[in-house]
């Protein structure tokens, strides 16, 4: 089932060789994608469902990827300023010499990366470098960042604040998220729960917020998913249920490492407008993450890429 998802150019090769060998040995194998690039090239065959039922099933030589059409927004939903932090900053995100390392193992050394207000960032590196690690130092979790040379909307981590006054200010998503995110809610409360920073829903919403959750999932195509239980849709929908979790607040800094796991074509084209539009704010950063380059938005205009380790 998507056996691409979260691999780098190089481990999928790898999967490659691992997949012809299975066929060498007799098994059979069957293979789940959401997109068509991520066809293994050892598929012989193919069954194309849209909507639950076939519409093309046989030889793959013979299967023409079916033409897209333009995905638009509605043009309904618009950012409204949200007051996350009175004070004004120059620099989103700072650091000086951090060790990225977990559990006793160092995968880079003297890291130095600079986020002025406003910028829009690619995060790249091999899978193991460490690019997961280095945004929970940032995202407040991971304990070891409140003792690395981090800055935070100008201010030195471990200076006082607490986890809440950091992650309120930012909107996250990742895989890791997404397989620790078990709570089965109404998929409403999980984009409200965007707001603050939980997971679940404990707090109850204004209606100015849940009328903003709801037409952001209008935007998105997944508002008719609003009262059905989060663990009871597909692992594609709750990925787009967690896009909308982490910008549903606007937040001052978007953090979305490897987003569209999971998502067909055109789920991942309405999230890259949506990126545009929020990135369209001048005063938002982002950091987007991914092993697929054509998949950074265009609003992206600074790329920081660590090394194999």
């Amino acid at each position: 089932d998507n056996p691409f998802i979260g691999l780098d150019k190089e481990t999928r090769d790898e999967m490659e060789n691992v997949f012809a060998f299975l066929i060498e040995s007799g098994v059979q194998l069957l293979f789940i994608v959401s997109d068509a690039r991520d066809i293994p090239s050892c598929t012989t065959h193919l069954l194309h469902l849209d909507s639950c039922k076939p519409i093309y099933a046989g030889d793959i030589t013979k299967y023409t990827i079916p033409a897209l059409q333009e995905v638009s927004l509605l043009g309904e939903y618009e950012f409204k300023h949200s007051d996350l932090g009175s004070e004004d900053y120059e620099k989103t995100v700072s650091m000086r010499h951090v060790c990225i390392q977990y559990d006793g193992v160092v995968f880079q050394k003297d890291v130095n990366w600079d986020i002025k207000k406003g910028e829009k960032w690619a995060l790249l590196g091999p899978n193991g470098s460490g690019k997961s690690t280095l945004l929970s130092y940032i995202f407040a979790d991971n304990p070891q960042g409140y003792s690395l040379p981090i800055w935070l909307f100008d201010r030195k981590r471990g200076s006082g604040e607490s986890i809440w006054d950091i992650k309120k200010r930012i909107g996250y998503t990742s895989s890791e998220m997404h397989l620790y995110y078990r709570e089965n809610v109404p998929c409403l409360k999980v984009v409200q729960s965007g707001f603050f920073d939980s997971v679940g829903l404990y707090r109850k919403c204004t209606e100015e917020q849940t009328a903003s959750a709801l037409l952001l999932m209008k935007e998105l195509g997944i508002d008719h998913l609003a009262d059905k239980p989060f663990l009871r849709v597909s692992a594609g929908e709750q990925r787009m249920l967690l896009f909308a979790r982490a910008i549903v607040k606007n937040p001052q800094l978007l953090i979305l490492d490897e987003p569209f796991h999971g998502m067909d074509v055109a789920n991942k084209k309405r999230c890259l407008k949506m990126i545009s539009t929020f990135a369209a704010q001048p005063d938002k950063s982002l950091i987007f993450v991914t092993h697929y380059k054509e998949e950074i938005p265009d609003s992206v205009n600074h790329i920081f890429e660590l090394a194999a380790h």
